[in-house]
């Protein structure tokens, strides 16, 4: 074989070692993910609201999305929409309606440094 060939034998097999170790061995020190907030705006015409929803019990429920907190917020939504909420925040704990004047203050409290 040519040297050439050689060393992009050994150059490829480096890099399958660098990405195995990554993929397998690094990746386990760093699986703890940070907990997230998720913030889902109900509008008056928020059409999608229930596929939303759906979604996101779909991640809370699997555990595949660290979702410590869902703040459902209220932007003058319709009757229909409110019950879709109030039933979602009643299957989940984490889940929260509020108005958009109550944002900041959770955010805040959410976010604040020790």
């Amino acid at each position: 074989m040519d040297m050439p060939i050689l060393i992009s034998l050994a150059v490829l097999i480096i890099i399958a070692g660098a990405e195995m170790f990554c993929l397998f061995i690094a990746d386990r020190k760093c699986r703890k993910r940070p907990p997230l907030t998720a913030v889902i705006p109900v509008f008056p015409d928020s059409s999608d609201l229930e596929a939303t929803l759906e979604r996101t019990s779909e991640l809370i429920l699997r555990g595949s999305c660290p979702i410590e907190r869902v703040l459902l917020i209220d932007y003058g939504a319709a009757e229909p929409a409110l019950s879709l909420c109030k039933a979602f925040c009643t299957d989940f704990p984490e889940a929260v309606l509020i108005k958009p004047d109550e944002l900041e203050k959770i955010l805040a409290e959410t976010f604040a440094k020790s």
